[in-house]
């Protein structure tokens, strides 16, 4: 009993929605546009966020990476790097 009146209830809500649909069809096609837009700019940025930081690096060994960088926040060069790594134990 308690389902029948549900089910009732819904398809009321429903038929209702579509009578304000067909009245307001220009607030209706914004409404959906801007809930689409909404959806699809919350899936882009989560994609992004989950590729950058939490997806694991295309690399062997991806823990073990370090990056090499001058006090003053520039990067080396090649040869720079190369010199480091044949003074240090670690690299």
């Amino acid at each position: 009993m308690w389902e029948s009146h549900s089910l009732e209830t819904f398809w009321q809500d429903i038929r209702y929605a579509a009578r304000l649909t067909r009245r307001d069809f220009g607030v209706s096609i914004l409404i959906v546009l801007v809930l689409a837009l909404g959806i699809g700019g919350n899936a882009a940025v989560f994609s992004l966020l989950k590729a950058a930081f939490l997806d694991p690096l295309p690399y062997p060994d991806a823990d073990r990476l370090v990056a090499v960088s001058k006090s003053n926040g520039g990067f080396t060069n090649v040869a720079e790097a190369l010199e480091i790594q044949s003074r240090s134990r670690t690299l």
